[in-house]
């Protein structure tokens, strides 16, 4: 009997956001790939890019060889880019219509508060899972934060506590990038201001020059 046949392994393939998750059995990358692309209803001739799910490294036909069974990979389309985990929750949360949650007070209609805290709901599991995916939110996801009412989205005594340093948090980071954005806007104003002032200098000395003629 021959033994040449390579053995068909488990593997789960995930789209790239993470929110389609497949299985396949396969023997070979370009196996992988082609019952993947059918699992997750990817365009036959359309490039693909595998990589690892953990940490998005690209793997290749004899780095393939050397996965575990049922290692998770993305299966990316041209465009498509690996994030950390929970980042891509993130991501799709901050394509919401924005609030203005800062503006949200006790005289806000009942509307408006059941937003602000649908958005924070959708937040803080992948924050919890990544705190580090704090850094990719939008000012108008920080002010959520910062303005999310932690009794009523606290799990137990400990993660209340980790709500309140987390609320605590966004708010400095979204000051600090108000300021910054501030200052770069000031030194815009500046330059703009400079640049018509040297464009005038420029000119006087042409005409003097003219004048001297």
């Amino acid at each position: 009997m021959s033994t040449d046949n390579p053995r068909q392994r488990p593997f789960k393939v995930w789209s790239a956001d993470r929110l389609l998750r497949k299985g396949v059995i396969a023997y070979s990358l370009i196996d992988l790939i082609r019952k993947g692309r059918v699992k997750l209803d990817i365009q036959e001739g359309e490039s693909i890019a595998v990589v690892l799910e953990s940490d998005g490294t690209e793997v290749d036909e004899e780095y393939f060889k050397r996965l575990e069974d049922n290692t998770v990979v993305l299966l990316l389309k041209v465009g498509e880019r690996w994030y950390p985990p929970g980042v891509e929750a993130i991501r799709a949360v901050s394509r919401l219509p924005k609030t203005g949650c800062l503006s949200v007070d006790v005289t806000d209609d009942a509307g408006s508060s059941h937003a602000t805290d649908s958005i924070v709901a959708q937040l803080l599991p992948s924050l919890r899972l990544n705190l580090g995916a704090v850094f990719y939110l939008s000012v108008e996801e920080l002010e959520c934060l910062s303005d999310m009412n932690v009794e009523r989205h606290s799990i137990d005594v400990d993660d209340l506590e980790f709500l309140k340093r987390l609320r605590d948090t966004c708010c400095r980071i979204c000051v600090e990038r108000k300021e910054a954005t501030e200052a770069l806007q000031l030194l815009q104003l500046w330059k703009q201001s400079n640049s018509l002032g040297v464009n005038k200098r420029l000119k006087g000395l042409t005409g003097d020059v003219e004048e001297s003629k």
